[in-house]
């Protein structure tokens, strides 16, 4: 088991509200919620392409077995997450996928990397954020090959998000180096490679 946490001082307007995004459904014994505002701040928690009943995968994430002509399952269900889960949840906390500051994406076949890529570029390409890609074996949801979850910048915020892309590491990471959004600055992930691909064992 892997746990990862954020924490925040008490004061201010820094105090942990939730959000109630519309259609992003939170299973009913999870304990968690879907999206959380914290001062100038969003956090989605972990999406997948669920259905409301978490019996399955959403109606619009879903391709019927050996049927092509409606795209491949990782592009169906990254389409799915980004326009009818993080994009809501963010916005019910007044971000958007714009003022996206960090996602963090466990795909179950990493060979969906490229895919992927290609659908996540096609909504974050001009306003990148900080990106991890993870691969794992399994899911809570043993339809789904995609969990996401990302936190953002509000929209109304003073401070404001600043991408941060040095060329040094541009072949060792899936997104830009990093980004800054006031006291806050969020890495990519780093990867053991050169323009040439992994870099060999020594």
């Amino acid at each position: 088991m892997d746990v990862s946490m954020i924490a925040v001082l008490p004061g201010g307007e820094r105090t942990p509200k939730p959000a109630q995004p519309d259609g992003v459904p939170v299973p009913q014994h999870s304990g968690f919620i879907a999206s959380l505002v914290s001062g100038d701040y969003v956090f989605v928690a972990g999406q997948m392409p669920n259905n409301e009943e978490m019996t399955g995968i959403a109606k619009p994430a879903y391709r019927p077995p050996n049927a092509l002509w409606n795209g491949t399952d990782i592009r169906l269900q990254t389409e799915f997450l980004i326009t009818s889960r993080l994009k809501p949840a963010l916005e019910a906390g007044g971000s958007s996928l714009k003022n996206a500051i960090k996602a963090q994406v466990y795909l179950t076949n990493i060979d969906d990397l490229p895919e992927f890529l290609d659908v996540w570029n096609g909504h974050f390409g001009d306003h990148p954020c900080a990106l991890t890609v993870v691969a794992t074996k399994g899911l809570a949801l043993v339809e789904s090959i995609l969990e996401i979850n990302i936190f953002g910048l509000r929209d109304s915020a003073k401070i404001k998000k600043q991408i941060v892309d040095h060329k040094a590491s541009q072949h060792m990471r899936l997104g830009p180096a990093a980004v800054r959004a006031g006291d806050l600055l969020c890495l990519s992930g780093l990867y053991a490679a050169d323009a040439d691909g992994a870099i060999p064992q020594v």
